[in-house]
């Protein structure tokens, strides 16, 4: 997976639904969220070396006009404010993630065969611990159930070497699966 590819794409243009989901956070989890930013990640692992590989994986994934894509671990700007805390919510190995087929069929059609897993970035802003950071992406950003959610303070994420050994997610069986009668009667 060495020529994996990490984008994260930022909009241009404010999301009304972020503003809903910190007022919930306040509201709802008593979270001091003052407000959250998004940030779509997709990972893309080429199934044949292609030379030409960034150009299609850009027009696929970036409106140029709305959109604003990022390969490298440059620093995101918003407007001269820092978050607190990140969570990089992303689906659970094995689970269907509908963006990532999408995108693969996008790539086909440009002649890239890829694989591609979806996430997002949510930048959290305001005077929150990271037991309020955890509870926010837990139970308001993520879906536990088919989704993972890691968190880290700002700093530690932009230590975090995010770009680099990029893997997708895989199921892992541990066991051999076999299948067994069960009776339906009951007596």
């Amino acid at each position: 997976m060495s020529d994996a590819v990490r984008i994260e794409i930022t909009a241009n243009i404010p999301d009304r639904r972020l503003e809903k989901w910190a007022d919930a956070a306040r509201t709802h989890l008593c979270v001091p969220v003052a407000s959250i930013e998004e940030i779509k990640v997709y990972k893309i692992a080429p199934k044949t070396p292609a030379n030409d590989a960034a150009q299609k994986i850009s027009a696929v994934f970036v409106d140029p006009v709305l959109q604003r894509a990022q390969f490298d671990n440059a620093d995101h700007a918003f407007g001269g404010k820092t978050p607190a805390y990140v969570a990089e919510i992303s689906f659970r190995p094995g689970v269907t993630d509908n963006a990532a087929r999408s995108a693969e069929e996008a790539l086909q059609l440009t002649g890239l065969d890829a694989e591609v897993a979806s996430g997002s970035l949510y930048f959290l802003f305001g005077d929150l611990d990271a037991a309020g950071a955890k509870k926010v992406a837990r139970e308001l950003l993520a879906n536990e159930l088919i989704q993972k959610a890691d968190v880290w303070t700002y700093a530690e994420f932009k230590a975090v070497k995010r770009f680099d050994s990029i893997r997708l997610p895989k199921p892992v069986f541990t066991h051999s699966p076999k299948a067994e009668a069960v009776s339906l009667d009951m007596d």
